[in-house]
């Protein structure tokens, strides 16, 4: 089953699929980071999210793109839960890092993000997915409303493959 949580940032979104993670009552809880550590600010959020986590079970896997590699590491698809945070870290990640998926259209990059994190659920008994959404603004560089774009296209594809979406989009 798939859960997918999206919203804004600051919304709450993360603590609530943490808990949702909890009340699975699922032995083997797998967090799968994909962040990039790039500044101060980025290592607050990473200490924040690791603070709200400690004393839960959680073992941690830092995959910042290919998400299928993390499939191997699973080895009690019964008992898992996955919690996967962040898509929107995954999607810059992908479209910059990966030369495999550089330079495709948004469709069919999203469709291959969808089919990754499809794959992914298989393996587990829960995943829980969490992604957030950015209000497209004048000011923003081209990049960036590319990025904006490739990130909605995706999670219009999470949204069709979950069969649970939970939103936090208010301020």
């Amino acid at each position: 089953m798939i859960h997918f949580f999206i919203g804004k940032q600051n919304t709450g979104k993360s603590e609530r699929a943490e808990e949702l993670v909890m009340k699975t009552g699922l032995s083997n809880k797998l967090y799968i980071a994909t962040m990039k550590v790039m500044d101060e600010e980025g290592e607050r959020r990473v200490q924040k999210h690791r603070k709200q986590r400690e004393g839960k079970g959680f073992e941690t896997l830092e995959i910042p793109m290919k998400l299928t590699e993390g499939i191997g590491q699973i080895e009690d698809k019964e008992n898992t839960v996955i919690l996967l945070e962040c898509i929107s870290n995954l999607v810059g990640n992908e479209m910059y890092d990966n030369p495999l998926r550089a330079g495709l259209d948004e469709d069919t990059f999203a469709r291959e993000i969808a089919e990754d994190i499809r794959l992914l659920a298989a393996s587990a008994s829960e995943l829980i997915v969490v992604s957030s959404v950015y209000d497209m603004k004048d000011d923003y560089s081209e990049e960036t409303l590319k990025y904006i774009r490739y990130l909605d296209r995706t999670n219009e594809e999470l949204r069709r493959i979950s069969d649970r979406v939970i939103e936090y989009l208010e301020d």
